[in-house]
């Protein structure tokens, strides 16, 4: 049997900026140094229009400043208070703000999450 198959153009990644998202999984990934979360989101234009699917990667650590405590308290809306426990399930589907970087590997260019941001409250949480 022969394989055929065409060539089609890679396709774009989601341009550096600030964007609408909302968070849609939060799983654990092992990394080089250990385990880590990996927080996937889907970003929107300020229209509604999904644009692409994105991801951030931070440590486990939840202690007062660490990344994801400072990103979960993001999507929440209010600061997590000491000793407070959380579940991954708390904060799928919240909606925030994104802020996406470029990084280069190789010859491969991927889009990053580098911060995450509470709307504002003129935005509120609107489903798109």
């Amino acid at each position: 049997m022969e394989w055929t198959s065409e060539c089609e153009k890679a396709p774009a990644i989601c341009p550096e900026g600030t964007y609408r998202a909302r968070l849609t999984e939060i799983r654990d990934v092992q990394t080089s140094t250990g385990t880590a979360v990996r927080l996937m989101f889907v970003v929107y234009l300020d229209d509604g229009s999904e644009i692409d699917q994105v991801s951030a990667l931070a440590s486990t650590s939840l202690h007062e400043k660490s990344r994801l405590f400072r990103w979960l308290g993001a999507l929440r809306g209010r600061t997590i208070e000491v000793g407070e426990r959380v579940r991954a399930s708390q904060f799928t589907g919240k909606e925030c703000r994104v802020e996406v970087k470029h990084k280069n590997s190789g010859d491969k260019t991927f889009a990053n999450v580098t911060e995450v941001f509470a709307l504002s409250q003129e935005e509120g949480e609107v489903p798109f």
